[in-house]
């Protein structure tokens, strides 16, 4: 009899873990995967690209001084200072971000990006 419940109980549990391991797979795959990632170049150049499917679109000509470098949108490279991000949805990753760094804007999109009105398509 012993035997028994403590089979039925690691019984329990296994289906518990295995419920619990299915529900985070299903919402990490309805969440998406992947970010934006901004690359500045010295010539006033950026480069946008999706870290999902390795796709990239530009490089397009800021309108500033910015300091060089490689920004992750979403993440502590927002408090640097280098755009000012006026809208953000990551609901479902990598997201969709609006922002303007100086007088250039950026609508980031995963089917495309709109570069100072201007549509763009991301290229592999």
């Amino acid at each position: 009899m012993k035997q028994h419940m403590i089979k039925t109980i690691i019984l329990i549990l296994l289906m518990v873990t295995s419920g619990i391991a299915l529900s985070l797979w299903a919402l990490q795959a309805l969440r998406g995967r992947g970010e934006y990632t901004l690359s500045v170049a010295s010539d006033r150049t950026v480069v946008v690209n999706r870290t999902d499917n390795n796709s990239h679109s530009g490089p397009f000509n800021l309108n500033a001084n910015v300091e060089p470098g490689r920004y992750t949108l979403g993440s502590e490279d927002d408090s640097k200072g280098i755009y000012t991000i006026t809208f953000c949805d990551t609901t479902r990753r990598p997201g969709h971000f609006t922002l303007s760094i100086g007088n250039s804007t950026l609508d980031i999109m995963e089917a495309r990006i709109f570069f100072d009105q201007k549509e763009w398509t991301w290229q592999k």
